[in-house]
C-alpha cells in the first residue's frame, strides 16, 4: 500500500506483492518508492538517508546511517534495531 503497486528493481518493473513476497529485511532506494511521499512521511533532509522502518512504516531506527557505522556486522545491526523496536514499542 505505502509502495504502489508496482515496483522497480534492477531486474525492471515487478508487481510490489510479489517483489516482496517472503521478505523479512527490504532495502529501498527512493528511486523505487514515491519519492515526495516518502520523503515528507519520514521527514527526509538529505540523502543518503537510512532509517529502519517496521512492517507498518513506522519508524524504529531514525539514526540508520549511524547504526550501521556503530554495529560492524549484520548480527549487531540487527539486534540493535530489534532493541529500539522494543524501546518504540514501551510506554
Amino acid at each position: 500500500k505505502r509502495l504502489g503497486s508496482t515496483i522497480v528493481s534492477r531486474r525492471g518493473e515487478t508487481s510490489t506483492q510479489e517483489a516482496l513476497a517472503n521478505k523479512t529485511v527490504v532495502g529501498l532506494y527512493f528511486t523505487a518508492s514515491p519519492f515526495p511521499t516518502t520523503c515528507g512521511r519520514y521527514d527526509v533532509k538529505t540523502i543518503p538517508t537510512l532509517i529502519f522502518v517496521d512492517a507498518n512504516g513506522d519508524v524504529v531506527e531514525r539514526e540508520g546511517r549511524r547504526s550501521i557505522e556503530n554495529n560492524t556486522t549484520l548480527h549487531k545491526i540487527w539486534d540493535h534495531v530489534s532493541l529500539s523496536r522494543l524501546k518504540a514499542a514501551m510506554p
